[in-house]
């Protein structure tokens, strides 16, 4: 099934964006004692949702669900993970999120089950706050990663791309936009929204008019910048005047976005290479959930208490969080 069919939704989109993106739903910042500043790598967690920051309100007793939470926060803020606990002190924001549960995988905060319904106990206290790791995500970089540079946060920006062991930027000297081209840049960091423009530059860069289009209209736009027309990674960089600027957002989940290093083997891999991969990897992961699936059985058989488990998939995290709001609410 399409996840998004560029012709039928287009004008959605656009009208999408005009709530969405000029609010910057879903971006998140670490609030230190007050501060805000963007290069804070701690702090309270404050994600934008519904036209107000807010907080996290974290329940010990449920401590399991918000285990991924720190490592996804500090994805989206370009760290490679975190942990729960901060020097902060307690910081005075009411929160927009409850329970919080996240794959280790996704890229950004709203990716995750976030329940809107939190316990009316919560205090400025129990604000979830974070510590994310020195490391950076594009530290370790692989051919064809993209990242944004120069915004106003991690997902707004100019457009780079790393190639030949260096980043530079995406240009688009042509004048005509691909509005798919946006998509896929904000899909592959995470994001579900996006609205792209140009900008002046001057500087190195690597692909130029990448046209992420398809003739297919019922073909979804890739996911990965470098199966774009375009998008593979030329043999040297060259000069350009004008830059390709993408702001991400998240909006309306018709689609999730990518997950940590989806992309990282979709350059100069074939289409069944990739298949193979993605097979194998859902054989390891099912063993794995049979055998994480027995052991909870078995708790459950020897303890009366409930058992907060974890699971990667969307369907069963949904299932459980619903089951976990109606404790909460006692």
């Amino acid at each position: 099934m399409a996840v998004m069919k560029m012709n039928c939704f287009l004008l959605f989109v656009a009208i999408l964006l005009c709530i969405e993106v000029a609010n910057a739903n879903g971006v998140v910042r670490l609030n230190l004692n007050g501060s805000v500043d963007p290069s804070n790598t701690e702090g309270v967690i404050e994600v934008y949702y519904n036209n107000r920051w807010g907080s996290i309100c974290y329940l010990d007793v449920f401590s399991m669900f918000y285990m991924y939470v720190p490592d996804v926060v500090c994805h989206q803020l370009g760290y490679t993970g975190g942990n729960i606990g901060s020097n902060s002190g307690v910081v005075n924001t009411s929160p927009v999120f409850g329970l919080v549960e996240c794959s280790d995988s996704y890229l950004t905060l709203t990716q995750c089950s976030c329940n809107t319904d939190f316990s009316p106990n919560c205090t400025f206290a129990d604000n979830l706050d974070i510590t994310c790791y020195a490391t950076r995500i594009w530290d370790n970089p692989y051919p064809g990663m993209v990242r944004l540079q120069g915004g106003n946060y991690t997902g707004q920006g100019i457009v780079q791309v790393y190639c030949n062991n260096e980043w530079a930027a995406v240009c688009n000297d042509g004048g005509l936009i691909e509005d798919e081209t946006g998509w896929t840049i904000c899909t592959q960091l995470g994001y579900n929204v996006y609205d792209v423009g140009t900008t002046s530059y001057t500087g190195k860069a690597w692909l130029d008019n990448v046209d992420c289009s398809s003739d297919d209209s019922d073909e979804d736009p890739p996911s990965c910048l470098s199966k774009c027309s375009g998008g593979k990674c030329p043999s040297s960089t060259f000069s350009c005047s004008t830059a390709l600027n993408v702001t991400c957002a998240h909006g309306i989940t018709f689609y999730p976005g990518g997950i940590k290093d989806a992309c990282k083997f979709a350059h100069g891999l074939s289409g069944g290479a990739i298949a193979g991969i993605a097979v194998s990897g859902c054989l390891v992961g099912f063993i794995i959930g049979f055998i994480i699936l027995c052991i909870c059985c078995c708790k459950r058989r020897s303890s009366s208490a409930p058992v907060q488990g974890r699971s990667t998939e969307r369907d069963n995290i949904l299932n459980r969080r619903n089951t976990a709001i109606n404790y909460s609410k006692v």
